[in-house]
């Protein structure tokens, strides 16, 4: 038989959690605090869940370039004559980190008209972490460095994506059957 927060702890704790002092009518004011207690902390794991899943394809994108950004790089051999290659992969992946907020906002907007705020998480974001990135790699570690041009790159990847985002994502997602809210 299961027991909620209040049966299971009531005759515990006799304190009331606004004021952190013993309560003159004992149980039942430690009851009920722990009680809502309970509750909050119990609201707290699906709030963070529900963000994760609504915002998959941002936290992927995200995680995804934080490990490769930070983890020591193989020798490999040259990729042929590409001018340039580290560029190009900074380049695509702050491009795809850009274009995955994108996508994850139009997924979960109420309507699909742009506001200031998705600005703010689909460009200003982007760009503040490729240069904490280049700042870890330079600063943080002793096999990789930082570099001004590579946070050119990622600039450019995810000031690329921005048409990308309002032109292309938008409309396509528009299309597509809006999503009932996770509960």
């Amino acid at each position: 038989m299961q027991q909620n927060c209040k049966q299971k702890y009531s005759k515990r704790l006799f304190f009331n959690s606004d004021s952190l002092k013993p309560s003159a009518d004992g149980a039942e004011n430690a009851a009920s605090s722990l009680h809502r207690l309970c509750l909050a902390v119990k609201e707290e794991r699906p709030i963070l869940m529900n963000t994760i899943k609504r915002y998959i394809w941002s936290f992927l994108a995200f995680t995804l370039t934080l490990i490769l950004c930070l983890i020591p790089i193989p020798d490999v051999p040259q990729l042929g004559d590409v001018p340039l290659m580290d560029k190009w992969v900074h380049f695509v992946l702050y491009g795809g980190i850009a274009s995955a907020v994108w996508l994850d906002i139009w997924r979960n907007a109420s309507t699909r008209q742009v506001r200031l705020s998705h600005f703010f998480w689909a460009v200003l974001v982007p760009i503040l972490f490729g240069a904490l990135t280049e700042l870890a790699q330079r600063y943080l570690t002793t096999y990789r460095s930082g570099e001004w041009l590579d946070f050119l790159a990622d600039t450019v990847g995810v000031l690329l994506a921005l048409p990308l985002g309002l032109f292309i994502l938008r409309p396509l997602v528009k299309r597509c059957p809006q999503r009932p809210p996770i509960p």
